[in-house]
């Protein structure tokens, strides 16, 4: 607008700022900033000054300025609603101390209001699906707010499985910027499993300047088989001449399908006359379509053989199988197994009573590494009888890599340091040879006990006197220690991929534990922000390559009151105090200060400089009480 008469100065009469920020579960909100319009002058140079004292809420970025004529200037005013209510604030701003020119700013705080377009799309039921089949499913997400909104979607997984790559994912998986009042969107999420989930429920996340709000529910499960028999051999003892002996053997189905072969033998049995040949008639009859169908390492037991008993489990756990022992003689046994392969245990002795059937004997695999480019671990268990013969089995055992050792999940308020202790366990049992040295200082003697100690003939001790009737006596000797396994400690980030510079999560590039224990690693959290942080620590042998692992979550929550301040004075008398802030950033921090107590004078705003603290004043001074 342009003055009339003698007024130099140029400013708008109106200034509206409305659906500046969201009232969130905190009460905070993302500043919006608007420029003033432009201030000028039309005759004569002016000093222009702003009165208006910034609350927390609006902030005006002008104190003074000198204006030379016809020059313009924007005020930068950023509005920061604390609650969903309506703002009203009066700026004054003075020209050479003399003439006053007023600027009205309305404002408003506003709630966010975004969800999901239908009720049921609440909860997003993938159902039951079998392993490698996609599955995907879409919800509309609108925004019911008066303002754009920026955010992003996320989930914490809580079973192992759906963190792996691309068995649950998003899209969009970065920003979403919606519309106000009515501007939606399409997400699409996608389940694809690789292997048989158990039936799991997932919240999906919606974090908006660092706030998380649950959205909606994603539900599903895997269904795989599982297929196995109650034992691996058969027994059936002494069989009368063209008679026959008949046993049971039971199939269990613990998976979630049901099975049916898709082959068929024929002969199953039978016998094969030197230098001749038998067919095998194979039949194929599929039980359901697929591309693929393929059945590998059959067993074909021919007598003679020797039997094979398979181990499966992952490294560093272990698997227990029986063999069945029988004693058809009249005189018992007690047997003393004789086991290669240093990954089986087993009892050292057995014994087995005459004419006793299916004696158990429990073989447990427990292997320290996993398996070498797919080669199995090999070994065998040989049972010497008392006639001179003996039954030798074979020992095959499969080791696959390890599950997680934990997944651990923390609430740590902001600008809290926090350890957490992640246990260690050395499987390795080894011992080194070392030599080793004992010694004793400061034991008083006299020259004469040294020299009747040097004369005294003792072969594994000497003794070194010094001139302040001191002697050090040094022993020598070997001693069985343990072996020190390094391992070295790799953090990897899942949730987000970098932090930022306000979050810390600290630990040791390498750790050493002792043969046969356990030891607690120290992983420490800090930040100065609200979110949620997922990483996996990886504890690997360099060594051997062997590793486990953890997957720990920390959540920052809202941090309480880090002090309190006593002013104590005597009415219309002032006092003073000091509050330390620090700045641990590599930049310079601006603070603003608020404090709703009239009698409490404090500076509006300051600065830190990077990696350094001041001493922010505060002043007391009380007027009377009626």
């Amino acid at each position: 607008m342009a003055p009339q008469g003698p007024n130099p100065l140029e400013v708008p009469e109106l200034a509206r700022l409305e659906g500046a920020g969201f009232k969130t579960s905190r009460l905070l909100a993302f500043p919006q900033s608007q420029p003033l319009s432009p201030l000028g002058i039309r005759q004569f140079g002016k000093g222009v000054e702003c009165l208006f004292i910034n609350t927390a809420y609006l902030e005006v970025s002008f104190r003074s300025e000198a204006l030379s004529p016809g020059e313009k200037v924007e005020i930068p005013i950023s509005f920061y609603p604390r609650e969903a209510i309506s703002y009203h604030e009066i700026v004054t701003f003075e020209i050479n101390g003399i003439l006053q020119r007023t600027v009205e700013f309305f404002g408003k705080g506003i709630e966010m209001k975004i969800d999901v377009v239908e009720p049921p799309q609440k909860v997003l039921k993938f159902g039951a699906i079998p392993p490698g089949h996609i599955v995907k499913k879409g919800v509309t997400l609108v925004n019911n707010s008066v303002t754009f909104v920026v955010f992003s979607l996320s989930f914490v997984a809580s079973i192992p499985e759906l963190q792996e790559a691309k068995v649950l994912t998003m899209s969009p998986s970065g920003e979403i910027t919606l519309k106000p009042q009515g501007g939606t969107c399409h997400v699409e999420v996608t389940f694809s499993p690789k292997s048989r989930i158990l039936p799991f429920s997932e919240e999906v996340l919606l974090e908006c300047q660092g706030v998380l709000n649950s959205l909606f529910i994603v539900q599903g499960c895997c269904q795989g088989i599982e297929v196995h028999l109650d034992q691996d051999h058969i027994p059936f003892g002494a069989v009368v001449l063209r008679s026959q002996a008949s046993r049971r053997i039971v199939m269990q189905n613990s998976g979630d399908l049901g099975v049916g072969p898709d082959f068929s033998i024929k002969p199953i049995e039978g016998y094969i006359s030197p230098g001749t040949s038998v067919p095998f008639e194979v039949t194929f009859h599929p039980c359901e379509q697929s591309q693929d169908i393929c059945y590998e390492n059959l067993p074909c037991h021919i007598q003679g053989g020797e039997p094979v008993v398979n181990f499966i489990c992952q490294v560093r756990g272990k698997q227990t199988q029986t063999i069945m022992l029988s004693n058809k003689t009249n005189q018992p046994w007690i047997l003393q197994p004789i086991i290669e392969g240093e990954q089986w245990k087993g009892p050292e002795y057995i014994r087995v009573e005459a004419h006793q059937q299916n004696k158990p004997y429990e073989v447990t695999y427990r292997p320290l590494a996993m398996n070498v480019e797919n080669k199995k671990d090999q070994g065998s268990v040989f049972f010497p009888l008392p006639d001179g013969t003996g039954l030798l089995y074979l020992l095959q055992g499969t080791a696959e890599p390890p599950k997680s050792a934990g997944n651990i999940m923390r609430e740590i308020p902001c600008k809290t340091s926090y350890t957490e202790l992640l246990p260690i366990t050395n499987w390795l049992n080894k011992l080194q040879r070392q030599m080793w040295k004992k010694g004793w200082a400061g034991l008083a003697i006299s020259p004469q006990a040294a020299e009747e100690d040097l004369k005294g003939g003792r072969g594994d001790r000497k003794s070194t006197v010094v001139k302040n009737w001191m002697s050090v006596s040094l022993r020598l000797g070997t001693e069985w220690l343990p072996l020190l396994t390094r391992f070295r400690v790799i953090l990897d980030m899942i949730k987000p991929e970098k932090l930022e510079v306000t979050t810390t999560l600290k630990t040791l590039d390498y750790t050493e534990v002792p043969a046969s224990t356990k030891k607690d690693h120290k992983l420490t959290f800090f930040s100065y922000k609200e979110g949620m942080y997922t990483a996996k620590v990886t504890f690997r042998n360099e060594a051997t390559q062997e590793f486990l692992f953890y997957l720990i979550t920390f959540k920052a929550t809202p941090c309480g009151p880090l002090g309190t301040l006593e002013l104590t004075t005597a009415v219309r008398q002032s006092t003073a105090s000091s509050v330390k802030v620090e700045n641990p950033l590599h930049y310079q921090v601006s603070f603003n200060t608020d404090c709703r107590v009239p009698d409490i004078n404090l500076p509006p705003q300051f600065m830190v400089p990077a990696q350094s603290e001041v001493q922010a004043c505060l002043g007391n001074l009380p007027g009377p009480r009626v």
